[in-house]
């Protein structure tokens, strides 16, 4: 499925912030070769006029350029993943499906959500809401597929983007995952209670909802798989939280080291990798169980 990153926004606002209007910025990002910058006409300007060129900057406009360079830069990085880029007019937003309630913002980047494709959820929230997400599906997953406890054993991450100032948020993505983690930066030691289990409902499964999603992601196919195939009693599970998971993680990843003055509202996840001790009951304990009605 191929990730599209979406740009709501009116001419006015998104002048006054990128200094240029949505018909150029639609054509910047279906643009290909040398002349798809944002900032080319400023390349120009500045070899043909260098004395305007630096009038622009003393008459405040220097943010807006270097807003554009900004996008620029960000437009660049969507086609470099391959992902597609629209950009539409604050008014368009009646063409596409939020969650409830929502209110987009004008000047607002959005992309498709990872469950729910037919949703578009805010691009500053995407990292955090797929990590969280992550974390959740593995919650979930161990409990159709029979599992009598698990427990956090380390978690590593990033020093390089932690010291560059992305968050670690251990108890925040813990508690996505049903545990309390106790995580000492500076020992990097872990500490976790084990979650427990009891006998499920169902005999071992897969939700359908989420297959898709489990067939595509290594993590969560090798221990299913593991499950599954081989009645697995116990299994070490690796949960890698970076831009591996998508091209929209390395969107938001790159988009929160370019927006260094905070205008496009961009946060950054230390990437970090998860791993935990399962136990399972035995296929002989769950033999009794009958089968869940949408695996019939």
């Amino acid at each position: 499925m191929t990730t599209t990153i979406y740009y709501f926004g009116t001419d006015e606002h998104t002048t006054k912030t990128m200094g240029t209007n949505i018909a150029l910025l639609r054509q910047y990002g279906m643009a290909q070769g040398p002349f798809d910058r944002i900032g080319f006409v400023d390349d120009v300007l500045l070899a043909l006029n260098p004395a305007l060129f630096f009038m622009k900057k003393l008459f405040n406009q220097y943010e807006v350029m270097a807003a554009k360079e900004r996008v620029a830069e960000l437009i660049q990085t969507i086609k470099s993943t391959n992902a597609s880029f629209v950009a539409e007019q604050l008014g368009e937003t009646k063409k596409y499906t939020f969650e409830p309630g929502h209110i987009v913002k004008d000047g607002s980047f959005y992309i498709s959500d990872l469950l729910y494709p037919d949703v578009l959820i805010p691009l500053v929230d995407y990292q955090d809401r797929v990590y969280k997400e992550k974390m959740i599906t593995l919650k979930r997953l161990l409990g159709t597929l029979g599992a009598k406890s698990f427990q956090v054993t380390k978690i590593t991450y990033s020093e390089h983007q932690f010291e560059g100032g992305a968050r670690v948020p251990v108890q925040q993505l813990a508690g996505n995952a049903g545990v309390d983690v106790d995580f000492n930066h500076e020992t990097k030691e872990t500490k976790s209670h084990k979650r427990t289990y009891g006998i499920p409902p169902f005999k071992p499964f897969i939700p359908p909802e989420i297959e898709k999603w489990v067939k595509y992601n290594q993590d969560f196919r090798g221990f299913c798989d593991s499950r599954l195939e081989s009645n697995g009693l116990t299994d070490s599970v690796n949960i890698e939280l970076s831009e591996k998971i998508g091209a929209g993680v390395t969107i938001s990843v790159k988009a929160a080291s370019i927006d260094t003055s905070g205008t496009l509202g961009f946060k950054s996840h230390c990437s970090s990798t998860w791993t935990f001790n399962v136990e399972f009951y035995s296929h002989e304990e769950l033999a009794h169980l009958p089968i869940h009605p949408s695996q019939q």
